[in-house]
């Protein structure tokens, strides 16, 4: 059987500050993570159970958003230390399982 993918929404505590701008973001050359995030929003392999996922996807448009000036490269560093505290399903695995755009 197919793998299932859970996707972490953009409410998440820390996730919107790096989802920011997906329609300046798509259009560019970094427009892959938007790429990513869409596919599996959208993907008959996503699964909105996390006790079912084999594989957890964290989106984040961190290059985009850092040459367009919206965060520099320390914010973004610090942005992911403290999503990954935030992630509900990260220690299980410490992060194996995690899949970042």
């Amino acid at each position: 059987s197919l793998p299932k993918v859970f996707v972490y929404d953009e409410s998440l505590p820390g996730l919107g500050e790096l989802v920011q701008g997906p329609a300046f973001c798509h259009n560019r050359q970094w427009g892959m993570d938007v790429g990513f995030h869409d596919f599996f929003r959208t993907s008959p392999i996503r699964t909105f159970d996390p006790q079912e996922a084999d594989f957890f996807f964290v989106p984040a448009y961190a290059m985009c958003l850092q040459v367009a000036g919206i965060l520099d490269l320390k914010d973004i560093r610090e942005a992911f230390k403290s999503l990954v505290l935030q992630l509900p399903y990260f220690a299980r695995t410490r992060g194996r399982d995690h899949i970042f755009s």
